[in-house]
């Protein structure tokens, strides 16, 4: 059986262009709100550091999703990185105001819980990361990004905006439109 890109009918394929397909949405998006200006390649943003921040966690949740999605490839244990990991869904919890304990944060790294508290430690002794102790629960810890954390984030996660954005250009108006993908991966 065929599916819609020419090739033999795939859930995995076809999940990959659902992707591929809202990453274009979020790349158009994104242009719309940002200007890039081509003669030193930096940003002219027209936005307020609250939609740069919510703009980021958009791509860092695209970025966690693609991570997930990946292993439906590969095997999870040939990608290590849980710090960023970590990085990231701190970041995320931190723009919808939700706190994250140690013990938590842990458990979503996928490491083996010392493996994990070594890499917290890490964080923390890097100024990354600050440990508070949970106001409602006594026997718990939270964790968080610091600020200067969070603003590196911010602007990791906007250059990636960008560069998806001027990368996705050349291809917008083939595939707006168009359910040949066989197609528009030959242009």
């Amino acid at each position: 059986m065929r599916s819609r890109h020419g090739g033999l009918q795939s859930p995995a394929i076809d999940r990959l262009l659902e992707l591929a397909e809202q990453l274009g949405a979020l790349a158009t998006e994104i242009s719309e709100q940002v200007e890039i200006a081509p003669a030193s390649g930096t940003l002219d943003w027209d936005m307020s550091h609250e939609q740069r921040a919510l703009l980021a966690a958009r791509v860092a949740r695209a970025l966690v999703d693609t991570r997930h999605f990946r292993t439906r490839f590969f095997d999870a244990d040939l990608f290590g990185e849980p710090t960023w990991d970590m990085l990231l869904d701190l970041f995320i919890s931190r723009i919808d105001a939700k706190c994250i304990s140690v013990s938590s944060l842990a458990v979503a790294s996928g490491t083996p819980h010392a493996t994990a508290l070594r890499h917290m430690a890490k964080l923390e002794q890097a100024g990354l990361v600050r440990r508070t102790p949970d106001p409602h629960d006594s026997r718990r810890v939270n964790i968080a990004l610091s600020d200067e954390a969070a603003d590196s984030i911010i602007e990791i996660m906007l250059r990636f905006s960008r560069r998806a954005t001027a990368l996705s250009a050349p291809f917008r108006s083939t595939v707006e439109g168009t359910e040949d993908w066989a197609t528009v991966s030959r242009n």
